[in-house]
């Protein structure tokens, strides 16, 4: 089977050489909205402030930082302007969850929006690293509005499924004949929403020094060899295998201009009118006066609530990979014996371990996959693990604990039923949520000295940890808040643990509104911990 040849023909972009950048246009967002301050009232102008402070922790870019990247790019590299804010829209087109919606529409073109994962029920599949089947499995379901509509999934064809495919003895001709194949072109190399471990500027200088080096070498044009850089191994790897897959290209018919590729790389965030007109909503929807509740609504989103872009969430990956390091170290535990255990690969388990992989530029971890049968699966890989070996259990959010205590990985059973297994193996637990709620952390750090025995030994390591909301205002007589409520976003999700009366808010924030859980009530008083 033959793949389609590489050639720069693919990329229909033109730069609007007319367009004139405004070198003295103001970009911050306080001085676009300052002539908005006459006549606004306190709460107005509370919200505008914290709006403001937002929009600068989420590293909103604008057309004058584009420009300014392009020219410090165009001096690293010594190519000129138009062919660096051409191949700065290439590599940018990924770099925020928008693009979702753009993958989804190319997938429903080719009939099908939902997605082929490795079986589980295969033994010989779950010892593997997470492949972005498992990863876009996982978000269509939070973030797709036509999930599985189509006549049948498709099969994306990644680095990682080719090199699992090859490690379990599987011919990747063989598995992806009978499977509809697909490759997102420029997604695995490019600057995408799930790695972005350096800066957008340092990225593009990076890939445009590499494919100078191909050029230097084969003469062809900068767009040829960056196509290669960001394509051409996995494609070379599909034509000898016998893989012919599909390749899904986004639609780029509007020509290339800072304010683009500026619209490229900024996360979703609603507009300040659209989050003051919410916030006065939120303010007179519960049981408090107008004034009250819009105290409570300034003090709760200045107290509790943040939004995490996947910048900021790849250098939290990077910081717990610098916990866990540290922990390796500091314990004299051997890290050719680290093992990760995902517990769940259709939930956020596999999506966090694949962009924590990814950020710290890791060639493979040895995962374990569960099946149904947390324990038993669990014991399974625990009696053929050699001594001295090391658990990590990561995930996004830590809550309350109950997830790897309990419901997903058997932490529990194993100290009641298999301490002793434990410790005549030396086999040592990290639990690394990259977000924590304090009570959660608190919880499991309790249950872990007092219950388990096992201080020395197993560990929660966290990179951020939730504040702790004090109700100063009433707003609903029929739910208090608990020591796990929660108000933060991620770019794909927002927790069940959220605020209910935020809602609205949280998610204008997010790809779709049902990537904000429904959000549950008096969690703290329903569930019962050791404390």
């Amino acid at each position: 089977m033959r793949v389609q040849v590489i050639t720069n023909s693919i990329y229909p972009y033109q730069l609007n050489n007319n367009h004139r950048i405004e070198q003295n246009k103001n970009v911050s967002f306080v001085g676009r909205i300052g002539s908005l301050n006459h006549g606004l009232s306190k709460f107005d102008k509370e919200i505008m402030a914290y709006y403001s402070d937002l929009y600068h922790k989420m590293g909103i870019v604008s057309v004058q930082n584009v420009t300014k990247m392009a020219t410090t790019i165009k001096k690293n590299t010594g190519l000129d302007l138009d062919t660096v804010y051409k191949s700065m829209d290439i590599l940018s087109q990924f770099s925020s969850y928008k693009s979702l919606k753009k993958i989804e529409q190319a997938l429903g073109k080719m009939n099908s929006t939902s997605f082929k994962t490795l079986p589980i029920d295969d033994s010989q599949f779950l010892t593997r690293d997470i492949c972005l089947s498992d990863v876009f499995n996982y978000l269509s379901m939070k973030n797709f509005n036509s999930l599985g509509t189509g006549q049948s999934p498709v099969a994306l064809v990644d680095s990682d499924i080719l090199n699992t495919l090859k490690k379990c003895n599987v011919e990747p001709h063989n598995y992806f004949q009978t499977k509809k194949a697909v490759y997102i072109d420029s997604f695995e190399n490019g600057y995408n929403f799930l790695n972005q471990a350096c800066s957008f500027e340092n990225f593009v200088s990076q890939k445009l020094k590499t494919a100078q080096i191909y050029q230097n070498k084969n003469e062809k044009d900068i767009f040829y060899n960056l196509d290669y850089v960001l394509n051409g191994e996995v494609l070379k790897r599909c034509k000898q295998y016998g893989i012919n897959p599909k390749i899904l290209r986004l639609e780029n018919a509007q020509p290339v201009t800072p304010e683009k590729i500026a619209d490229n790389l900024n996360p979703i965030m609603p507009k300040f009118k659209t989050f003051l007109q919410i916030s006065k909503d939120i303010a007179i929807g519960g049981q408090l006066s107008k004034r009250d509740g819009e105290k409570y609504v300034a003090d709760f989103l200045k107290s509790m609530t943040d939004v995490i872009t996947p910048r900021r969430y790849s250098k939290m990956l990077s910081e717990l990979n610098f916990k866990i390091d540290s922990y390796m170290n500091e314990y004299h535990r051997d890290k050719n014996q680290l093992f990760h255990i995902i517990p769940d690969s259709n939930k956020s388990f596999s999506l966090t371990n694949y962009m924590y992989r990814k950020v710290n530029n890791i060639d493979s971890t040895f995962n374990i996959l569960l099946d149904d049968d947390k324990f038993g699966s669990t014991m399974d890989c625990l009696r053929v693990m050699p001594k001295g070996s090391t658990i990590v259990i990561m995930d996004d959010y830590l809550l309350s604990g109950l997830s790897m205590r309990r419901e997903q990985f058997p932490y529990e059973a194993l100290i009641s039923l298999k301490e002793k297994f434990l410790k005549d193996n030396d086999i040592n637990f990290i639990f690394a949520p990259v977000i924590s709620t304090r009570a959660g952390k608190s919880e499991m750090e309790t249950y872990i000295k007092n219950i388990a025995n096992r201080s020395g030994k197993d560990v929660i390591l966290t990179s951020k940890l939730l504040p702790y909301y004090k109700e100063n205002y009433v707003y609903d007589n029929f739910r208090r808040y608990n020591r796990f409520q929660t108000s933060s976003v991620l770019p794909y999700m927002g927790p069940d643990t959220n605020a209910e009366e935020f809602t609205p808010l949280y998610e204008k924030f997010l790809c779709t509104s049902h990537a904000q859980k429904i959000c549950l009530d008096n969690i703290g008083d329903i569930l019962n911990f050791y404390v």
